[in-house]
């Protein structure tokens, strides 16, 4: 009869120290769970306090760059009577245009130009299709130095060139079979010109 008597304390007391360390791991994640959630808001918080900041500086600057339809149709005498009537490839694209650096480039109407250097601290615009596509095509950058872009993403730019006292960068996003997609930017590199300030 003792012995029943020990083994029922036994268990009573093994079944109480389940319960006390059970609930004190559960008590335990609680506060984990709690503790990593808080981290987690605070630092959300950050993030959307500085992309805050970031869009209100970008607000507060005077607007600079512009994207305008272009329909540049070329009509040019020959002669006193004569007409000469020349189709522009690019008929029908759109320009962006950058007064600060003084150069403009057009596109086609496919795309949209995006103002975003949030993780493109180089970036001076983006280029995303307007049928969805979840990335950007292409940017235009500027490079304090020649070697930059080249160091950056270990590769060269399809283009670069010298303005404003920066050095001008374009590159896209072209999958091996895409060879319409480099076709077709090398077309848009071809219209980048220099323009003087009026």
């Amino acid at each position: 009869m003792d012995q029943q008597k020990n083994i029922g304390g036994i268990i009573i007391a093994i079944v109480l120290t389940a319960v006390i360390i059970g609930g004190g791991v559960y008590l335990w994640q609680k506060n984990q769970r709690e503790k990593d959630m808080r981290e987690s808001a605070e630092s959300l918080n950050k993030q959307l306090q500085s992309q805050l900041t970031d869009l209100q500086g970008q607000a507060n600057q005077p607007k600079e760059d512009a994207v305008t339809p272009v329909n540049n149709n070329l009509i040019s005498s020959g002669g006193e009577d004569e007409e000469i009537i020349e189709d522009d490839p690019y008929a029908g694209w759109e320009t962006y245009t950058n007064s600060h650096y003084g150069f403009k480039v057009k596109h086609p109407p496919k795309y949209k130009t995006v103002m975003d250097n949030y993780g493109w601290p180089n970036a001076l615009v983006h280029f995303i299709e307007k049928s969805g596509a979840q990335s950007y095509r292409a940017e235009i950058e500027a490079w304090d130095n020649k070697n930059d872009f080249k160091d950056t993403y270990s590769t060269s730019p399809p283009f670069i060139t010298q303005a404003g006292g920066k050095y001008i960068t374009i590159n896209y996003a072209a999958a091996s079979d895409e060879d319409d997609v480099r076709e077709e930017w090398a077309d848009i590199i071809s219209t980048f010109i220099m323009i003087t300030s009026e």
